[in-house]
This record gives C-alpha cells, structure tokens and sequence, in this order.
C-alpha cells in the first residue's frame, strides 16, 4: 500500500482529559524514549550504518543503494519540520532501515496492514524503497523524494517531543500528513476517503482514531481538521500543541487554536474535497 497516510499509527487512542503532566513524568517519558532508542539500536549493531549531521541510519546488509536514498533525503526533512514546528530531538536521530519481513515483526503489524514506516519512541523505522518503489535507484530516488515518509515520520517525533507524549492519534496523523504535504506535495486521495459520504464525528475522531474502520477516511478528516488550524493564522498550530502538552483535551486545543468550535475546522478543512 503505497498512502502515506496509512502508516502505521503506534499511539494509544486518547479517551480522557490528563491531568497535568509534572516533571517527574516529563523526565519519565525521555527516559523511555531513551531506553527504548538503546534497545531498537541493539537489536541492530552488527548491521552497517550510514551517518548524516543529524541522523544514524541502519540497514540490512547488501541494502546501502537504498540505505543511500533514505540518506538523500533526511536532511531535507529534518530541516523543513524542524524550522517549521520546533520539538528539535537530540541527535542523532536513529532510523532503521528494513526489509517488509522485518518491519512487520519489528512493529507487530496486523496481517491487513502494509506500513511504509513508523515512528516509535524517538525512533524511526522505514520500509526500504526497493520493496515498493520500482526501477532504477535513480527512479526509486526521484520516487521516494515525492512520496518516502520521512518528513511524515519526523513530524511524529516533532509532536511527540513538543507535547511529551500526549498528542492524541487523529491530531499526531493529521500533523504528520499536513507536514509531508507541504515537505513534497504528497496527500493520500483515493475514492474511500473522499468528503462525499457521511464523515466521522469529532468524538469518534478523538476517542477511537485507531479503530475507525474506514481508516482513509479518518485519516482525511484529521489532515482536515489541521490544515484549518494551520490555516487560521500562523501561530495556530503552535497554541494547539502548547496546550495538548499542558494538558488539554483535542476539542480544547483545537477551540484554543482556531477560536471556533471544532466542527468548524472539520468544514473549513473539508470544503473544497468533495468537489475535487
């Protein structure tokens, strides 16, 4: 499956408000991702590495042609979210490269599930080009370049650095595809995920995202759903994520972002789909 959008979401569903997260927790949270990054890089130390100013990226193995688009790539990325959305991690970011085989068993994926990459915990996993983009490593570069995850994975650490942890999934997705749309003009549009049909509540959104079984349509709405926050001015998106990390629900934050109620920016953001 090649839409971006379906990547796999690896949050829990967010059913209730939190209380206000304190230090202790903060400090708790980094020191997972900190385990968790020890962990997903010793399960791959005998594997080769290639290395940029910000990333360490492993691969199988006989796969540095596509190790090597990754590369080419990264950078990028990491300069357009970053400069754009703050949440700036500690280097070096650690992506591992894999075969579908090994991605799936890495991230336990369901048999009707066909990532392209994930995000987990400080670190990212992509699925290797070769196994779904086709040709030449030119090709797969250029390929990759309008449709690889990176800057949609990247988007994922972003939001969970800028809230430690809290972004609800519909927001985090939403996020992640707004990001990878304005990185490389990449939007997943197909026939099940078109606004001609009944959409989902705000409240399915934001309490069940993950369960939701028309998942291109859900993911959809949430793109929705950010690009009218991001739309309504430029500090939007920033007030929402400050006040998902202090605590607030979605409907709040949102409300909090684009002073209207949240079914707003599900119109605003879905007005023109139908018809295109």
């Amino acid at each position: 499956m090649l839409a971006i959008a379906a990547l796999l979401a690896i949050a829990a569903a967010l059913t209730s408000v939190p209380a206000p997260r304190h230090a202790l927790a903060d400090d708790l949270h980094s020191a997972v991702r900190t385990v968790a990054r020890d962990q997903a890089l010793a399960a791959v130390s005998g594997e080769p590495a290639l290395r940029t100013t910000h990333f360490l990226i492993k691969y199988p193995t006989g796969d540095r042609a596509d190790a090597a688009i990754v590369q080419s790539q990264v950078e990028k990325a990491y300069s357009f979210v970053f400069s754009r959305m703050g949440g700036r991690p500690a280097d070096p970011v650690v992506v591992r490269v894999e075969t579908r085989a090994a991605l799936a068993a890495d991230l336990a994926v369901p048999p009707d599930q066909d990532p392209l990459g994930a995000y987990w915990r400080g670190v990212i996993w992509l699925l290797t080009p070769s196994a779904y983009l086709p040709g030449t490593p030119a090709q797969r570069q250029a390929a990759f370049a309008a449709v690889g995850p990176v800057a949609h994975e990247l988007t994922h650490l972003a939001d969970d650095n800028l809230t430690d942890g809290r972004m609800p999934p519909f927001l985090d997705e939403g996020m992640a595809q707004y990001m990878q749309w304005r990185f490389s003009g990449y939007l997943w549009l197909q026939p099940d995920n078109t606004f001609c049909q009944t959409l989902y509540s705000w409240n399915q959104l934001s309490a069940g995202f993950d369960a939701l079984p028309n998942q291109a349509l859900a993911y959809h709405e949430s793109f929705a759903v950010v690009q009218a926050v991001e739309n309504s001015s430029p500090a939007a998106a920033g007030r929402m994520l400050a006040a998902i990390a202090g605590g607030a629900s979605p409907l709040a934050a949102v409300r909090d972002a684009v002073g209207a109620r949240e079914a707003a920016a599900l119109a605003a953001g879905s007005a023109w789909s139908c018809a295109h």
